[in-house]
């Protein structure tokens, strides 16, 4: 899927459940009254972006503040196990937004004050994901710069996996 959305440029369309998410993001930008259980931060969807050894990393933070500092996640999800302590603290994304946040502002990961909030959805009968009435769940995660390490090594890692893959696919015979 990487490989036809990113290196052959075929652009992946939105299904339900990750419009509903885009939809709920804009109004949480736009609509200061929309769930007020939501943990809002100074800047909503800030775009960071830094290289590492040549490779390009860039991601969209749903909430950041550089004054406080901190860093606000949000998650629309259906199932009410998809978000868990556990899971939130090992979440990779938040871990290279911590390594984007670092290498722009320079903020240390220990030094972020970083959330996760759980938005439940539901499928209405109609092909559509909309908001339902369970409760939201914001879980409060640390990172530290030993994270960030270890995601840089993972980055690079992965890097030249995907180089063999492609490599493969170029010089793979047509028929």
């Amino acid at each position: 899927a990487w490989y036809d959305q990113y290196f052959l440029g075929n652009k992946l369309q939105p299904n339900a459940a990750m419009q509903a998410g885009i939809d709920i993001g804009e109004k949480l930008a736009t609509d200061p009254t929309y769930l007020l259980e939501v943990p809002r931060l100074a800047v909503f969807e800030q775009e960071l972006e830094c290289k590492i050894d040549g490779i390009t990393l860039r991601g969209h933070l749903d909430g950041f503040d550089k004054d406080i500092p901190a860093l606000a996640e949000y998650k629309t999800c259906q199932k009410d196990t998809a978000w868990d302590q556990k899971k939130v603290n090992f979440w990779m994304q938040i871990t290279c937004y911590a390594l984007l946040i670092y290498k722009n502002y320079k903020i240390k990961p220990e030094d972020l004050t970083i959330t996760l909030t759980a938005i439940p959805v539901t499928e209405n009968g109609n092909f559509k994901v909309e908001r339902d009435e369970r409760p939201i769940k914001t879980y409060s995660t640390k990172r530290k710069m030993s994270d960030i390490l270890k995601f840089i090594n993972f980055v690079k890692s992965t890097k030249i996996e995907m180089d063999a893959f492609i490599k493969s696919k170029c010089s793979a015979p047509t028929i």
